[in-house]
């Protein structure tokens, strides 16, 4: 149980917590970390826009990101990355 003598240590590392949190998002902000994790407009960055199960392990899946095109081969003994879909080795729009 909390003595009334250790509230207001706790209140005081409360605020500094939540600053700290507030400097990372302002910070964030500032750099254009925000604007890259999460887009504004609604476009999504990462979308898997196909996926075939090739056996009871393995999956391959075609990914785009930014822009670009990639195929992806998972499960089994690790995850490969098959190649970048020709028609997308261009600059990311």
């Amino acid at each position: 149980m909390l003595q009334s003598s250790s509230i207001p240590g706790v209140i005081a590392a409360l605020a500094v917590v939540i600053g700290m949190i507030f400097i990372v998002f302002k910070a964030a902000q500032s750099t254009g970390l925000l604007k890259r994790v999460a887009r504004q407009g609604g476009d999504p960055m990462i979308v898997v826009c196909e996926s075939i199960a090739l056996d009871r392990s393995r999956n391959l899946h075609l990914v785009r990101w930014d822009g670009r095109e990639v195929m992806l081969l998972t499960g089994g003994n690790g995850d490969l990355v098959v190649g970048w879909h020709p028609a997308s080795m261009g600059p990311a729009q």
